[in-house]
């Protein structure tokens, strides 16, 4: 898939705060770069980072294989992925933007950099290894927060939506994140990396709906105060990674 490489700025508010801004023209088009079928790999940016370091958010639609396996699935499947991923890519960009300032869109954190389509769910990548980033940890953390929102309204708001329509859709959504050092491969088509395998594993791992590897990644730094007890740190069983890995979880669905 294409690589998203966007030119950011900082703006200030008039309270004096500073925020990573886009122009609004460019925010307005934040869609599926899998989606465009005039973007492919013949028109990947050769100067695209090689490696660097990543936010890897591995998503699943749990209960997808039964729902594809009903009768005329091709009827349902199809028209339901394009609604889903209309909605996930709208969702995120809502919950990333801050406010409209003069001509820019002011955002709690950057937009991913690259997406990829995995057959019954969605990766997504975002560069964080931007050492002069004003936000720093903090906007890793703004991420990896809508990141679980996004687990959650997909129940609360997704599926009351489409309900009439799909009385079959999976039935939740879950998320794998973890933090790393990818490698591009095939002009940034594609990514290597151990976070991109951890991340796939921890969104399958017990019954959590959303977990994210703490190596990398400081509570304290990343977190608002006030969402610090909505995470809980956890030693996770992730099969073919370890049976003791550090991880942040729900609170509320920890036992």
């Amino acid at each position: 898939m294409p690589f998203r490489e966007l030119q950011y700025q900082y703006k200030k508010t008039p309270d004096g705060a500073r925020y990573k801004a886009l122009a609004s023209s460019k925010f307005r088009q934040f869609k599926p770069l899998f989606a465009r079928a005039e973007m492919n790999r013949n028109q990947t940016n050769p100067d695209t980072k090689k490696n660097f370091d990543a936010l890897v958010a591995s998503f699943d639609l749990e209960g997808f294989t039964p729902f594809c396996n009903q009768h005329d699935a091709y009827l349902s499947v199809l028209p339901f992925i394009d609604k889903f991923l209309g909605w996930l890519f709208s969702d995120l960009a809502e919950q990333l933007q801050r406010a409209d300032l003069n001509g820019y869109t002011l955002l709690w954190a950057r937009l991913p950099v690259w997406e990829k389509f995995t057959g019954d769910g969605v990766m997504l990548i975002w560069d964080v290894s931007d050492e002069e980033s004003y936000l720093g940890d903090l906007e890793v953390g703004n991420i990896i927060y809508r990141l679980q929102q996004l687990c959650a309204r997909y129940i609360s708001q997704f599926l009351p939506e489409i309900r009439d329509t799909w009385k079959l859709a999976p039935k939740r959504l879950r998320c794998g994140v973890a933090r790393g050092n990818i490698l591009s491969v095939a002009s940034a088509s594609d990514f290597v990396g151990g976070c991109i395998n951890l991340a796939c594993r921890l969104q399958k791992v017990q019954h959590y709906s959303f977990a994210c590897a703490s190596k990398g990644l400081e509570i304290d730094k990343c977190f608002k105060e006030e969402w610090h007890s909505l995470f809980r740190k956890v030693s996770l069983q992730v099969r073919g990674i370890g049976e003791a890995e550090p991880a942040f979880v729900l609170s509320s669905e920890y036992k």
